[in-house]
């Protein structure tokens, strides 16, 4: 992903488990870009695959990309994502 916004949304969509469809639908309407669902279920498995994580593991993993910057950290996204309980 060459637009971090873009990637920041779709690791965030991910998180909270939006379906492929819905996840290619929300980048088209938000940022004009094609996306297929198709390329949604490659990017989660290829690059970002949470399942191995558990809930605590995930929000290291979130926290640790912002460690340089904590302030970054509560505007980011998927950190709130992942911080979410889980239903």
């Amino acid at each position: 992903m060459e637009q971090p916004r873009v990637q920041e949304a779709l690791e965030s969509s991910i998180l909270m488990g939006a379906p492929p469809a819905m996840v290619a639908a929300g980048m088209a309407r938000r940022f004009g870009t094609t996306v297929t669902s198709e390329a949604v279920d490659a990017y989660r498995e290829f690059l970002f695959d949470t399942s191995v994580l558990d809930t605590t593991e995930l929000r290291w993993v979130m926290g640790r990309r912002r460690k340089l910057d904590s302030s970054l950290l509560a505007e980011d996204p998927r950190y709130t994502a992942a911080t979410l309980p889980n239903s």
